[in-house]
């Protein structure tokens, strides 16, 4: 029998993934998933202005800005939550008028804006619609309390790694010493979600968006609908080895 539990502890380390085998030893992962509901949501709002002169231009597009930001703050925003992200102004190089000089100059802003009252969300894309920007994209969720969530899962992770060794060490009927080592294994890199609702013309579809992620994560959006409040879930997995007697 003991002649043959290094190989049944090899082949319960190596269940699911490849790694390297070490004699004495009893390896267990343990995967917790946890959802909250998103605290905060940001999205860009893209604004242009032409002119026959670079003031007009940029006079154009700012006055364009302060419209929505004034619709904004009747919604109940303030001018913390609205900041300029990008500006550009120079020769408008695309479609103008042939035999007329009143679009020759070009301005472009892109203002995020930072909504904490998800139920302000929905008004507020809609009411920006109204002004027709050039462009209203990139909806991100956040989490106030992320890294506190996060120690909650890796404590559950720990004690299910925990739970299983014991399990299989009662099982094969070995007895379990010191920790030998005990890591978190990142899924992939932490990456930012978005949500992209766009329709041609570049104006935000609340009935038809797509959620996609920047880069493949460890995070996700789930439930509501459109713009309504969603859940971020995210995984947490971690490694233990222990001595095994």
């Amino acid at each position: 029998m003991k002649k043959i539990i290094p190989l049944l502890v090899m082949m319960l380390a190596v269940s699911g993934q490849s790694q390297d085998f070490v004699e004495g030893e009893l390896i267990t992962f343990g995967n917790v998933k946890m959802c909250a509901p998103a605290d905060n949501a940001a999205f860009l709002v893209r604004v242009e202005g032409t002119g026959a002169t670079l003031n007009e231009a940029v006079t154009a597009a700012r006055q364009q800005v302060e419209e929505i930001t004034t619709a904004l703050f009747d919604l109940g925003l303030s001018q913390k939550d609205i900041s300029t992200s990008h500006f550009y102004s120079g020769e408008n190089t695309g479609l103008k008028p042939f035999f007329s000089s009143r679009e020759d100059f070009k301005a472009s802003i892109s203002v995020t804006v930072n909504i904490t009252d998800l139920d302000l969300l929905e008004p507020a894309i809609i009411r920006i619609c109204d002004f027709t920007p050039a462009g209203l994209s990139d909806i991100s969720y956040t989490l106030n309390d992320y890294e506190r969530l996060k120690m909650e899962a890796l404590t559950a992770a720990i004690q299910k790694a925990e739970t299983k060794a014991q399990l299989l060490a009662r099982e094969l009927g070995v007895g379990t010493g010191d920790v030998l080592l005990i890591e978190e294994i990142p899924a992939w890199p932490h990456t930012e979600q978005l949500l992209s609702s766009s329709r041609p013309g570049g104006y935000a579809n609340p009935y038809n968006a797509a959620i996609f992620q920047a880069a493949s994560g460890n995070i996700e959006l789930d439930g509501g609908t459109a713009f309504h409040t969603r859940e971020i879930c995210f995984s947490v997995k971690v490694k233990l080895a222990l001595a095994i007697d």
